[in-house]
């Protein structure tokens, strides 16, 4: 299976608009950044893993874009992620998942709120 990287360049190669990339991530059709799991697993041990999530950070908040991390799986991974300017986190450190009903019940019922494990 093509990691992100790979698909979103043969998507690039397929597509009828082939600007230069750079050109093309100025006006990116988007309002969130999602930062793959590639680059989070191991953030707290990889100096390059935090340079490129600080970069992908610092780009979306001057073209005033969110960000989202996935595979946030420990408090010291989501406190660089803080400390980075992320702006929403994904993963088992931050609720385990459930369902979509559990979820709207959770949203419509102020009493009740998502606690972790």
């Amino acid at each position: 299976m093509p990691d992100d990287a790979t698909l979103l360049q043969s998507t690039f190669s397929k597509s009828l608009i082939k600007p230069p990339l750079p050109e093309y991530l100025k006006k990116l059709p988007v309002n969130i950044l999602k930062i793959v799991s590639i680059f989070i697993r191991n953030l707290p041990h990889s100096k390059m893993d935090h340079v490129i999530v600080d970069a992908v950070g610092r780009l979306a908040q001057i073209m005033g874009l969110n960000t989202v991390a996935e595979y946030v799986e420990s408090e010291e991974t989501l406190q660089l992620l803080v400390e980075m300017g992320v702006t929403y986190a994904q993963g088992n450190h931050m609720g385990k998942p459930m369902p979509l009903e559990a979820l709207q019940l959770i949203k419509n019922n102020s009493s009740l709120s998502v606690k972790k494990d």
